[in-house]
């Protein structure tokens, strides 16, 4: 009836947290989405050979979430995986969009902005 639920993560507050445990929140759905294909791929296995339509979505839930897996583990979006690389290697939590933007302004051939030194701009590219 137009009602569209929306949800919000105010991930701001994960950055004051001690490293280990920064590793562990953005780990966390990635490591589920794992199990759930684990869990249904040996559902489809043990129940593959039955009359009954449990395999089949079983292997289409895997796949579902394989897929869910790859987008949400991809370091070039601002999800989990982007995160957690950022944690990992010790990155302020933009960095790699400030990549991103140079790589932009260079392909574009739009200049670098002039208050970057001639240090960071090599850095970023």
């Amino acid at each position: 009836m137009g009602f569209h639920p929306r949800f919000y993560i105010d991930r701001s507050e994960m950055f004051q947290l001690s490293r280990q445990k920064q590793v562990w929140t953005f780990a966390t759905p990635l490591l589920l989405r794992l199990g759930i294909i684990v869990l249904r791929v040996l559902t489809w296995y043990f129940m593959g050979r039955t009359k009954t339509a449990l395999g089949t979505s079983a292997i289409s839930l895997a796949y579902s979430a394989f897929l869910e897996f790859l987008f949400n583990s991809s370091p070039l979006l601002p999800t989990d995986g982007y995160y957690l690389l950022v944690t990992l290697l010790k990155l302020p939590p933009n960095y790699i969009k400030r990549v991103y933007k140079t790589w932009d302004m260079i392909l574009s051939r739009r200049p670098l902005p002039k208050s970057l030194s001639t240090k960071k701009k090599l850095v970023l590219i």
